[in-house]
C-alpha cells in the first residue's frame, strides 16, 4: 500500500523537473482514464453476472430434459424444450458478446492511454514555450517515468477496496457460527443418547 504513493511521488518529482507544467496535462489523462476503466470493470463484472446466471438455466433446463428424455419422447416435447433451451442460449451469447465488447474497450483504453498521456504531455510541453525542444532523452526518459506511475494508480483503489472489504470482515463476528455448531452438536449428542 506504501510503496504506490512513494514511486508517484518520486515519479511525478522528477516528471515535473523534467517537463514542468507540462507533466499535468499527462497526469490529468492518467486520472481521467482511471475511473473510466473502473466504470467498465463493473460493467463487465454485471454482465458476467447475467451470462452466469443464464449458463445455470440452461444447464439446470438441459439436466431435467436428460433426467425425463423418456417422458419427452412419450409426449413429443422436444422441440418445445429445444426452443427454451435454445432461447437460453441464444440470451447468453448476447451477454457474453456483449462482455467481449467491454473488454475490448478496455484493451483498447488501456493501449491508447499511454499514447494519449504522451500526446498530452509533449503537446503541452511544445505549446508552452517556444524554447521548449522535445528531445530523445525528454521523451523517453519521461515515457519511463509515466510508465513507473501507471501501475500505481491503476493498483490504489483496488487497494483502498480492498481494504475497506477486510475491515468489513473483521468487524464480522464469528461467534453466532460457533453458538449454532455448539448447539448442533448438542442436538446430536441428545440424539445418540451421548454415545459417540
Amino acid at each position: 500500500i506504501w510503496t504506490a504513493p512513494i514511486s508517484i511521488g518520486v515519479a511525478l518529482y522528477f516528471l515535473w523537473n523534467l517537463l514542468g507544467v507540462s507533466t499535468l496535462a499527462g497526469l490529468a489523462v492518467m486520472l481521467i482514464v482511471m475511473p473510466i476503466n473502473s466504470v467498465i470493470a463493473n460493467k463487465m463484472k454485471t454482465l458476467q453476472a447475467k451470462q452466469m446466471q443464464l449458463k445455470d438455466d440452461r444447464v439446470k433446463l438441459v439436466n431435467e430434459v436428460l433426467a425425463g428424455i423418456k417422458v419427452l419422447k412419450l409426449y413429443a416435447w422436444e422441440p418445445s424444450f429445444r426452443d427454451k433451451i435454445t432461447d437460453i442460449r441464444e440470451r447468453e451469447l448476447r451477454e457474453l458478446k456483449a462482455a467481449s465488447l467491454w473488454n475490448s474497450s478496455v484493451s483498447f483504453l488501456w493501449l491508447c492511454s499511454s499514447f494519449l498521456v504522451s500526446l498530452a504531455t509533449f503537446g503541452m510541453f511544445v505549446l508552452i514555450d517556444e524554447r521548449n525542444v522535445l528531445t530523445t532523452e525528454i521523451a523517453f526518459v519521461s515515457m519511463a517515468l509515466f510508465n513507473v506511475m501507471r501501475v500505481p494508480i491503476i493498483v490504489i483503489p483496488i487497494l483502498v477496496q480492498l481494504t475497506l472489504q477486510s475491515q468489513k470482515l473483521c468487524q464480522l463476528r464469528p461467534q453466532p457460527i460457533t453458538n449454532q455448531i455448539d448447539r448442533l452438536i448438542q442436538e446430536e449428542s441428545s440424539e445418540t443418547g451421548g454415545a459417540s
